[in-house]
């Protein structure tokens, strides 16, 4: 009888370190990291493009102005820097960001992230470059550590984090280059 006891217990200890090992695991998974893109020289998390579109360099401007004007809330918050002269703009912006979602499919606030954008306007080119991601907090806290999975602030919360950086980021600029790479229309005079 104690052997069959014995066996028993062993086999249920065995299945029940399975179930958390297979549980364990299948959580490590769930969030895979999207390549971000960093600066060859700073290391730094930076998306950069340049867009070739029809225009001056004033216009463009203008026009990548005008989009700070429509995609932000509050763009007087956002903005700056406007220098036309040069054709470069500034602007700072920020959002919220969650733990990954519970079981209930719940998230928990974490914090405010923050990030600088740039554009540069030139004859028939738009380059924006979207960088200095950091915690708002009472000092600078960047967020490159989310990275590196041998840092001792590195947690697995991390690789969400990093899911929910690049898809804000990527809406951020899938809406620029729409935005800048539409026709103006012009005005109907006929009426």
């Amino acid at each position: 009888m104690k052997i069959k006891s014995f066996v028993f217990y062993f086999f249920a200890i065995a299945i029940f370190a399975n179930t958390l090992s297979a549980q364990k695991s299948k959580d490590a998974d769930a969030f895979v990291v999207p390549k971000i893109p960093l600066d060859k020289d700073t290391k730094l998390i930076t998306y950069t493009k340049v867009l070739g579109i029809q225009g001056t360099k004033d216009e463009l401007y203008k026009k990548a102005l005008s989009w700070f004007n429509t995609y932000y809330k509050n763009p007087k918050d956002v903005l700056r820097e406007q220098n036309e002269t040069d054709g470069k703009i500034l602007g700072k912006h920020r959002f919220n960001f969650n733990n990954p979602p519970d079981k209930k499919g719940s998230t928990a606030y974490v914090g405010i992230l923050q990030y600088s954008i740039y554009i540069f306007a030139k004859e028939a080119k738009v380059k924006y470059e979207i960088k200095d991601f950091n915690l708002k907090d009472a000092s600078y806290h960047p967020i490159e550590y989310w990275l590196d999975k041998s840092s001792q602030k590195y947690t697995t919360k991390c690789d969400y984090y990093l899911l929910e950086l690049d898809t804000k980021i990527n809406e951020v600029i899938a809406d620029f280059e729409k935005f800048m790479n539409a026709k103006e229309q012009k005005a109907n005079d006929n009426w």
